[in-house]
């Protein structure tokens, strides 16, 4: 949730707005979302809102328990929360849904699970800080370095996938280095996304991955099974490549592959493709900024 977080702190500095943030940690205990019914609702009654946004879909379960709240409401989806097995899960969402003003969501194919009656959608990814995730001067080592984006423990970022293709390249000679994008400060990421050779996204589902959007603005080479929005991003960069299939030899190949192009690494700029699509906070910022404005002006 970092990269919400920083949304919400680049929309205070570039704007005049103040914002009361309410932490639900779902991850540690789902009965934090029932909880969170009684506190939410009280800040409603209690403070001056003018409008509410909510990340993530089941965050907004103490909509369904207040009918009576006319405060304009903002949903982001983030992936995970409608890319969910479970049917009670998606019904909350789905309600919760219906009694928002906008939805928010990351890539255009979530558009197909939502309800099609649903109208007022956009899609606004989350921006990246070109001023802290920049190319700097790389530490020569002797072996390849592959990064993991995300905690392996995490099923959905498939981590086996990715031992898979780490065990082929080592079979086949390859003395390499694994590392792991989990519980690091930002200024790590940073730095270890300008050592690694490739980022492998490995992941069953995405909505749109912060980690290579990041990735991009540090010219990083990227490898990627074909989740949320990395085909758009990736889309003709020479040091990057997006597989068919989530299949561990066609990654192995397409590692090959931008690890014999790394000698041209500069004649490619993920970060102007990041400029180019308006993937930064700022550009991201004023999007969502823009929607606060009509949303309370409707």
């Amino acid at each position: 949730g970092i990269h919400v977080k920083e949304q919400i702190e680049n929309l205070k500095c570039q704007f005049s707005i103040s914002a009361k943030i309410y932490f639900i940690n779902g991850k540690r205990s789902k009965l934090n979302y029932l909880r969170s019914v009684i506190c939410i609702n009280y800040l409603i009654l209690t403070k001056k809102i003018d409008l509410i946004h909510i990340h993530f879909g089941l965050s907004g379960l103490f909509l369904l328990f207040n009918p009576f709240i006319k405060t304009p409401t903002i949903l982001t989806l983030h992936g995970s929360d409608i890319n969910t097995t479970s049917k009670i899960i998606k019904w909350i969402i789905a309600k919760v849904i219906s009694r928002c003003n906008r939805i928010i969501i990351m890539n255009a194919d979530m558009t197909h699970k939502i309800n099609s009656k649903i109208k007022n959608i956009d899609i606004i990814p989350c921006g990246v800080d070109l001023n802290l995730f920049k190319q700097i001067k790389k530490t020569p080592k002797s072996k390849i370095c592959i990064g993991f984006p995300g905690n392996p423990a995490r099923k959905e970022k498939n981590y086996g996938l990715f031992c898979d293709v780490i065990s082929l390249l080592k079979i086949n000679g390859f003395d390499v280095e694994s590392v792991i994008f989990h519980q690091l400060t930002r200024e790590k990421v940073m730095q270890n996304l300008n050592e690694i050779d490739v980022l492998l996204l490995t992941s069953l589902s995405e909505g749109s991955p912060q980690i290579v959007k990041e990735a991009l603005a540090c010219n990083a080479s990227i490898v990627s099974v074909p989740v949320g929005d990395v085909k758009k991003m990736l889309a003709d960069l020479g040091n990057c490549k997006v597989t068919l299939h989530h299949d561990a030899k066609e990654l192995y190949n397409g590692v090959l592959q931008v690890l014999a192009l790394k000698m041209f690494e500069n004649t490619f700029s993920g970060r102007e493709r990041i400029i180019q699509l308006k993937l930064d906070q700022e550009s991201i910022s004023n999007k969502i900024y823009t929607m606060y404005k009509k949303v309370l002006n409707d």
